[in-house]
C-alpha cells in the first residue's frame, strides 16, 4: 500500500489531494506520485520517519509540489501565492454568502408583504384571515407541487 499525492500540472505541479492506503499497482490516477514505506526517503527528503509520513504530508499539504519525481516544499513566494488564492476563495465565499443572505431577507420580506395583502383582501371580502402557520403550510404544499 502507498500514499498517493495527486498534483496539478497546470499549477506548477502543486499537490492538490492526498490519499492513504492506495494500491499503486491497480490505481492509475494520472498526474500522481505514489510513496511507499520503501521509497519515501527518496521521494520526500524532508521526512525521516515513515510512521509520521502521512501526518507530516497533511500538515504541510497546501505547500507541497512535485519536482523531479520528488515531493518538495514550496518556496516562500509560492507559499504566499497559495495563501493569496486561499484568501481570495474565502473572500468570494463570504461575498456569495452575503448575497444569499440578502436574497433570503428579500424573499422573507416579500412573503410577509404577500401574506398581509392576502389577509387585507380576505378581510375586505368578508373572509377569515390566514394565520402565519396556515400561510407557511400552504406555501410548503405548493412548493412540493412545483416540478
Amino acid at each position: 500500500m502507498a500514499i498517493r499525492l495527486k498534483y496539478d500540472v497546470n499549477k506548477d505541479n502543486r499537490v492538490i489531494k492526498i490519499k492513504d492506503s492506495v494500491d499503486p499497482t491497480t490505481d492509475d490516477t494520472p498526474d500522481a506520485i505514489y510513496i511507499t514505506d520503501r521509497d519515501f526517503r527518496e521521494k520526500i527528503p524532508f521526512i525521516s520517519n515513515w510512521k509520521l509520513c502521512l501526518e507530516k504530508l497533511k500538515e504541510k499539504f497546501p505547500y507541497l509540489k512535485v519536482s523531479g519525481g520528488k515531493v518538495v516544499e514550496m518556496s516562500q513566494t509560492e507559499k504566499d501565492a497559495v495563501n493569496a488564492e486561499i484568501q481570495a476563495a474565502i473572500d468570494a465565499t463570504k461575498e456569495a454568502q452575503e448575497d444569499i443572505d440578502k436574497l433570503e431577507k428579500g424573499l422573507k420580506a416579500l412573503a410577509i408583504l404577500i401574506f398581509k395583502e392576502i389577509n387585507r383582501l380576505r378581510t375586505n371580502a368578508g373572509l377569515f384571515e390566514y394565520t402565519w402557520a396556515q400561510f407557511k403550510q400552504a406555501f410548503k404544499n405548493e412548493w412540493k407541487n412545483i416540478a
